[in-house]
């Protein structure tokens, strides 16, 4: 992943904490204990009763642990291999993973859980702005195929504030 990119100051800059859009649709699809890999500011944590946040950057981690005391956020390098959720979220994560890495750290993530939620733009024709990598539907197809994981239900969100497309998808992928 580009930790160099994320660790900066100017990630903030295209982040934004409080976009709702797609939680009600990723909190449908979730059951259980809830991994969010890559919680950035940890804006999902109060949908969940047992939740645990990962994330590459600690100044991000910080500002989740003040805003959400009653939950449980930590570096990504700190969880455990063994450790077990029913379902592993990621937000907005996997278009900010370079193409050959994708396959690595979803075989990762699935080894944490049985329900593996993604929630992004789908489509090539999105690529373009620096350290984004976005993909087409039929990619996660491949390598979720691979891993032994299949598409049980996508859920298409209205964006407005995003570029000219506006539709997110937030898709539930489980074991085959």
């Amino acid at each position: 992943m580009p930790e160099k990119y994320w660790l900066s100051p100017l990630s903030a800059k295209n982040v934004n904490p409080n976009t709702p859009i797609g939680t009600k649709e990723v909190t449908g699809f979730a059951k259980g204990r809830v991994l969010d890999y890559g919680c950035g500011f940890g804006r999902l944590a109060p949908e969940f009763d047992d939740y645990v946040g990962v994330d590459l950057t600690e100044h991000r981690l910080a500002e989740c642990r003040r805003q959400h005391p009653d939950k449980t956020f930590m570096l990504t390098t700190d969880l455990q291999s063994d450790a077990v959720f029913d379902t592993v979220i990621l937000d907005n994560v996997l278009i900010h993973v370079p193409d050959d890495e994708i396959e690595d750290l979803l075989g990762d993530v699935t080894g944490f859980g049985e329900r593996v939620i993604i929630a992004e733009h789908l489509g090539r024709h999105f690529r373009g702005r620096p350290l984004q990598w976005h993909r087409d539907l039929s990619e996660y197809e491949d390598i979720f195929e691979c891993l032994g994981f299949t598409l049980m239900v996508t859920a298409t969100v209205d964006n407005p504030n995003y570029r000219s497309a506006g539709k997110m998808s937030v898709m539930l992928w489980m074991p085959a």
